[in-house]
């Protein structure tokens, strides 16, 4: 489609489980794939389609590739999923850089896989195990992501999942 080969109308698919959500595949990986997702072609696409409907768009991890990086600058916004137990705050702090450098907007921080225990609390939900409920601290969104703020120390804070250990303040 980027290429000239199809049209919208071609690749675009209906879900089938969800009414109204509409899914176009990646298709075949071309020999040099950050080139096209930061072709004209690519910002004609995505801005023509954005008239009419909302666009979410998939992008591989942000550290390893530079996809995500180029189709940041692309959307109105970026969502990093983290992944509870795994993801270290030094790769988020490094994706969040990553998109600064190329002036793309990070919306927030997704914790992905987090136990039930610990998602519960993220809310103040209440449990057996309390009578009041339960206060913690939101997960840590880099202050990167709000762009009045000016970039400061790093400071230690604590997430409920008790991983994330580190933010810029």
């Amino acid at each position: 489609m980027l290429t000239g080969e199809a049209d919208v109308e071609d690749v675009m698919q209906e879900s089938g489980q969800v009414p109204g959500l509409h899914i176009i595949g990646a298709g075949n990986l071309p020999p040099t794939p950050s080139e096209l997702l930061g072709s004209r072609a690519m910002r004609v696409l995505v801005t023509g389609l954005a008239e009419h409907q909302l666009i979410i768009i998939d992008a591989p991890p942000l550290l390893p590739v530079t996809d995500a990086a180029i189709l940041g600058t692309i959307a109105d916004g970026v969502i990093l999923v983290a992944s509870a137990g795994k993801t270290l705050d030094t790769h988020i702090q490094g994706a969040a850089d990553q998109l600064e450098e190329v002036n793309a907007r990070l919306l927030g921080v997704v914790l992905n896989r987090a136990a039930k225990r610990e998602a519960s609390a993220y809310y103040g939900a209440r449990t057996k195990y309390h009578d009041k409920p339960t206060t913690s601290t939101a997960p840590v969104v880099p202050d990167s992501a709000k762009p009045e703020n000016s970039r400061g120390e790093i400071r230690s804070v604590t997430s409920p999942d008790g991983r994330l250990g580190r933010r810029r303040v």
